[in-house]
């Protein structure tokens, strides 16, 4: 997950955009990490939706919560709308609602192309995975207790 991402981000990738990609010019993985930090791409978009369904899973495999987040695999020529966007930030809310948040998690933004949101997005999902993790951890230490264990 990357929630990390600064304006200078956004910059950089703006200027690569301009000098390679409009050109169709082969990038190397140094420029597609900037452009993955920098724009949302159909990798952004996968990562997220993955994480989303993945979280979903994990809740249910702990018991924890049985509701559905649709989510969907995004390819290179699919086309991404305010209503696909709308779907992400809803199936975020839902998750962020249906387990615990850590105090400083952020709140779940509206529907927006600004960095600083989609940063919330991917925290949101980073914290809610990582409660999790905790929750499975401190279960398995402590196991089935009996009256009068010690």
């Amino acid at each position: 997950m990357i929630f990390d991402r600064t304006q200078s981000d956004v910059d950089k990738a703006v200027e690569l955009r301009k000098e390679k990609v409009q050109k169709f010019e082969e990038l190397t993985d140094s420029e597609i990490e900037i452009l993955e930090k920098g724009t949302i791409t159909i990798n952004t978009l996968n990562r997220i939706e993955n994480k989303q369904s993945e979280l979903k899973e994990l809740l249910n495999g702990i018991g924890y919560w049985d509701n559905s987040i649709l989510s969907k695999p995004w390819e290179y020529n699919d086309i991404f709308n305010k209503e696909d966007f709308q779907r992400i930030v809803d199936n975020t809310n839902i998750l962020r609602e249906s387990f615990f948040v850590y105090k400083n998690t952020p709140n779940t933004p509206k529907v927006s192309y600004y960095y600083e949101d989609i940063n919330s997005l991917e925290k949101i999902l980073f914290d809610i995975e990582t409660m999790i993790a905790d929750v499975e951890s401190n279960y398995s230490e402590c196991g089935d207790l009996e009256c009068g264990e010690e």
